[in-house]
């Protein structure tokens, strides 16, 4: 049922991305989503990154915490392979280029560049305009001066010429490239205990009232349809039953917020690869950093939604149409197979995975110890590499994180032959 519920909450979104639904839902306290705000536990920051930072890829179920490496190394590791152009301009483009340093820049009898009298007269005749307009003279004043700085400061050209250098002198991403890398070096990353990570930010802030939150009521029928056909595979015996009945829901969209990350480079067509090496196809399917997690879909259950509903180990509620039973019959959940999200879940002999710190007794804040941490974060690679999912909490304080919005990034790398190399 999570695979409906995500692309139900996906389907009401605008974004040019697409869908990426973990197998199990992955549990989160709502109490951690504040500590990401206050920015006082590196631990907590660390798993948060962790879990929204894997490398999605369209019609596969997600992978936080799983095999492949986290965005930010795949990220740092294509920009150490980025080989750019000499010059990343056309033939046409490189003559413009010389001709607008000429007009603005000419050399002087050393060969050094010098402002020309073209542009020493524009900016004389524009101080002109705009002392009479901070002196709030006549209009007739401000008109001719106007006049005089299209004819005699050169006005179009000079602008025409500046536009120019503008847009060519810094098409090379080089610059962007070199500053993203030098931030994601291991040495400069932060760490907690024995895990680095790179800071992963979330909007809005009032996410963590879950006051702000959406209340939902949605159908089954109206959950089901709104699986997109590549995901129908994640939904189980849920999206082939003809069950009934009512699921009840908060939810919130956490934007994430990268700001060691720019989509904007892939989109530079100065720089490639090795031959054969692709970070994208433009479709959010293949190469070796198709899309990246934009968005977070956090869902809180409604305990007790429905009449009879009752008892912690139901980590979504399932209420049948009318005043039916909640329960028809021993190990079904409004008319659900056991093993479909709402129902039991098969029995995993592993401790709970959570994200976060461990779980202590009571619910109160959590209380983190350096060897906790790293021994959980072991077990989270260990569970990966085996395969094996993670259980599903029964404790209803619990929030579920229920899929990702992802956007793929642009066919790349582009590099344009007219470029010198």
């Amino acid at each position: 049922m999570h695979v409906a519920i995500a692309a139900w909450i996906d389907a009401r979104r605008t974004y040019p991305g697409f869908l990426s639904v973990p197998p199990r839902p992955l549990p989160i306290q709502p109490s951690l989503l504040e500590a990401l705000v206050t920015r006082q536990n590196p631990a907590v920051e660390a798993d948060f990154a962790l879990m929204a930072n894997f490398v999605p890829r369209r019609g596969r179920p997600a992978e936080p915490y799983g095999p492949a490496r986290a965005l930010w190394i795949v990220h740092r590791e294509t920009l150490a392979g980025m080989r750019f152009a000499l010059e990343p301009l056309t033939p046409e483009e490189a003559a413009a280029l010389a001709r607008a340093r000429t007009l603005l820049y000419p050399p002087d009898a050393s060969g050094r560049p010098a402002i020309s009298e073209k542009l020493l007269a524009y900016r004389e005749m524009k101080a002109v305009v705009d002392r009479l307009e901070l002196d709030r003279r006549p209009a007739d004043e401000i008109e001719q001066a106007y006049a005089d700085w299209l004819v005699l400061g050169f006005k179009s050209e000079v602008e025409s010429a500046l536009a120019l250098l503008a847009r060519l002198a810094r098409r090379s991403s080089v610059d962007d490239a070199v500053r993203e890398r030098g931030d994601l070096v291991e040495e400069a990353l932060p760490r907690a205990g024995e895990v680095s990570f790179a800071p992963t930010y979330f909007a809005p802030l009032a996410a963590v009232q879950e006051a702000t939150w959406a209340r939902n009521a949605v159908s089954f029928a109206e959950l089901r349809a709104a699986v997109p056909g590549e995901l129908t595979g994640l939904g189980g015996t849920f999206l082939s039953s003809r069950a009934e009945g009512t699921c009840e829901f908060g939810h919130t969209v956490l934007e994430l917020g990268r700001p060691w990350f720019s989509a904007s480079l892939y989109e530079a067509d100065d720089w490639r690869l090795a031959p054969g090496e692709i970070v994208s196809d433009g479709f959010g399917g293949a190469g070796r950093m198709p899309g990246y997690v934009q968005s977070v879909y956090v869902v809180r259950p409604q305990a007790g939604g429905g009449k009879g509903v009752s008892g912690p180990s139901r980590p979504i509620v399932a209420r049948p149409p009318g005043d039916g039973p909640a329960f028809p019959r021993p190990g079904v959940v409004g008319g659900l197979r056991p093993g479909v999200m709402g129902g039991p879940l098969p029995r995993v002999d592993r401790p709970p995975v959570v994200i976060g710190p461990p779980r202590p007794v009571s619910w109160g804040s959590p209380v983190l110890r350096r060897a906790d941490w790293i021994e959980q974060i072991d077990r989270i690679r260990k569970l990966a590499r085996l395969g094996t999912a993670t259980p599903v909490p029964s404790a209803p304080s619990e929030c579920l994180v229920v899929g990702f919005g992802c956007v793929q990034l642009p066919s790349s790398p582009r590099p344009n032959p007219a470029y010198t190399w």
